[in-house]
């Protein structure tokens, strides 16, 4: 059985991406919409929470990756893959697709670090 934290988790995944009436500003979800969703209260905290777990149950190697890409550039890549002996690839992006492709999601985070 689901806890309504979890249950919260699952609502944020129901919301329509784009939707300015589900999200805030901020781009966390919006907690009314969410108890509208669940017809019971969903508070801030709650919904911080819940919003907490999504994004990390979001993240993949190539989500951590575009990050480490805007932090460290396409030459910190580059040289991953050089060191490697990985193709390597013009554009940012395809640098990301290559090296996401190869390592695992905690070989990405340590990159990110």
């Amino acid at each position: 059985m689901r806890t309504f934290l979890e249950r919260v988790v699952v609502a944020i995944g129901a919301l329509e991406k784009g939707n300015p009436r589900d999200w805030l500003n901020d781009g966390r979800p919006d907690a009314t919409q969410l108890s509208r969703l669940w017809g019971a209260t969903v508070s801030a905290s709650v919904r911080d929470a819940a919003w907490t777990i999504a994004q990390q149950r979001a993240e993949t190697p190539k989500s951590v990756l575009s990050r480490v890409l805007k932090k460290k550039g396409a030459r910190f890549l580059r040289q991953v893959c050089e060191s490697r002996q990985w193709s390597t690839a013009r554009s940012g992006e395809d640098l990301v697709r290559i090296v996401a492709e190869r390592v695992t999601f905690d070989e990405a985070k340590a990159l990110e670090a």
